[in-house]
């Protein structure tokens, strides 16, 4: 039987890349792997960690989200628009 952990199945839903965790936690991608696998021992420690990462990822993509509604406010009505170089201000 096939055992994996509930970040596995966290990560998939929200669509959390090895790589991203990785860059947020630290970890190596094979040891999260390994840890979603349960073939690493769950610790305290790696539990803070990956909380940790998870807290530090969401917050990245709300920065990301709210920048993406400041800019489509800007361009709201003239999504359509030809862009021209050097006179159009690029955000």
């Amino acid at each position: 039987m096939i055992k994996i952990t509930r970040l596995r199945l966290f990560r998939f839903k929200h669509q959390i890349s090895l790589s991203e965790l990785h860059r947020h936690s630290g970890l190596s991608h094979q040891h999260i792997s390994r840890l979603e696998l349960c073939r690493r021992s769950r610790t305290p420690k790696g539990e803070r960690v990956l909380a940790d990462a998870i807290r530090s990822i969401i917050i990245s993509r709300r920065e990301a989200l709210e920048n993406l509604e400041r800019e489509y406010e800007v361009y709201r009505g003239n999504l359509l628009q030809p862009f021209r170089s050097g006179t159009d201000r690029c955000i």
